[in-house]
């Protein structure tokens, strides 16, 4: 099966780059031929249905930026061309709960287009249906794969001579920073355990950065960094400058490392649709501490580690809790469905949408054949 996918790739610094990397190496591995399209490359592209069958947009409206009309006239050519286009829409509830209206006519554009919409969450499932107003038939539910760790290029003892740590507990905040993921919060609860005990060796890493926006979307880069200002500036007035080391953007053969010398990853997000860190954290089996937003308690960790989101009090409760207990042996989580397991899922989605645009046309050119319209609600089986 020939696939093009439309997507954000590999050295793009994106989490849906790397979510399509994984994805499409699980496809390749099951004999699916995949092109990938970057966003900046759509507008030179054009359908051959000699050489395309399938056409899979991993859609973010950040993702794709002032690219989204070259994206909309491809997916209509392809349609014309009578491609089965499917669209993977990975962050809409917080794309429509940012861009209000906004949001929801682009969401319209792109998806009104699709033979199929696959999300990863139930949420996200009831917003495309009630919000966007996408037909439930074609809207199917595929859990985020649990990504395997890339391969380590440098080990924890060298990450924390590197940057200063010494054999101290680390609590990791970890991905791109902005201002859903609540550092702030994180900042303030490790300040509350500083105040109640000076002597306390606790440590804070923010393993990320910033991340940079298309030009339309730069306001949100600006808020973002706005946020790490304001974070820096509670560092200093909590006389925390010592304890809370930011490392820069990570690079993927550090990752492991990262996970390995640190005593509890905290995801303190105010509002989230799913998380590629939470599933790469998973199968560590790191700690996790997890605001209750969403479905981040359900998915990565236990009840006694959770607090409702902002509440840094509650975070410091947890943290203290943690911390101050003696380190149990680590056992990796496979909470996550595994990538071939998506691949697969994904693959006999395709088949299941080929089969039934085959049927379609056998019966509008007369033929007796049964038309099923669209693929069932869950995609593949």
């Amino acid at each position: 099966m020939k696939i093009t996918w439309f997507s954000p790739f590999p050295p793009d610094r994106d989490g849906i780059g790397d979510y399509s990397a994984c994805l499409t190496s699980g496809l390749t591995r099951l004999g699916s031929d995949v092109t990938v399209v970057r966003p900046a490359d759509l507008s030179a592209w054009r359908p051959d249905p000699a050489r395309d069958e399938v056409v899979h947009v991993q859609f973010a409206i950040a993702a794709f930026g002032r690219h989204i009309p070259h994206l909309v006239r491809a997916m209509r050519a392809s349609r014309r061309a009578g491609l089965t286009l499917v669209v993977t829409a990975h962050e809409v509830t917080r794309d429509t709960q940012r861009l209000k209206g906004l949001g929801r006519w682009i969401y319209r554009q792109v998806c009104h287009l699709a033979d199929h919409v696959v999300v990863h969450t139930q949420l996200a499932h009831r917003v495309m249906v009630e919000v966007i107003g996408v037909e439930a038939s074609r809207v199917g539910v595929v859990a985020h794969p649990q990504p395997p760790l890339p391969t380590a290029t440098v080990g924890a003892a060298e990450l924390r001579a590197r940057h200063g740590l010494e054999d101290r507990p680390v609590v990791l905040s970890f991905g791109f920073i902005h201002y859903e993921k609540g550092l702030d919060t994180t900042v303030e609860a490790l300040g509350s355990l500083v105040r109640e005990n000076p002597k306390s060796d606790a440590q804070l890493v923010v393993a990320g950065t910033v991340r940079r926006r298309p030009l339309l979307f730069r306001p949100f880069e600006w808020r973002d960094r706005f946020h790490l200002w304001r974070v820096r500036y509670r560092i200093r007035a909590l006389g925390l400058s010592g304890r809370v080391h930011f490392t820069g953007y990570v690079e993927e053969g550090e990752i492991a490392a990262w996970f390995e010398l640190s005593t509890v990853l905290v995801l303190a997000y105010r509002g989230i649709e799913q998380t590629g860190v939470g599933s790469l954290a998973s199968t560590t089996g790191i700690p996790i501490i997890t605001s209750d937003v969403g479905t981040l308690a359900a998915d990565f960790s236990e009840p006694a580690r959770t607090f409702s989101p902002g509440d840094d009090a509650a975070l410091a409760v947890c943290l203290r809790a943690l911390l101050n207990n003696s380190p149990t042996a680590r056992r990796p989580a496979a909470r996550g469905v595994e990538l071939p397991t998506i691949a697969r899922q994904t693959r006999r989605l395709y088949a299941a949408l080929r089969a039934s645009q085959e049927m379609i046309t056998d019966e509008s050119n007369g033929s007796n054949h049964e038309s099923y319209g669209s693929a069932p609600a869950g995609g593949a089986a």
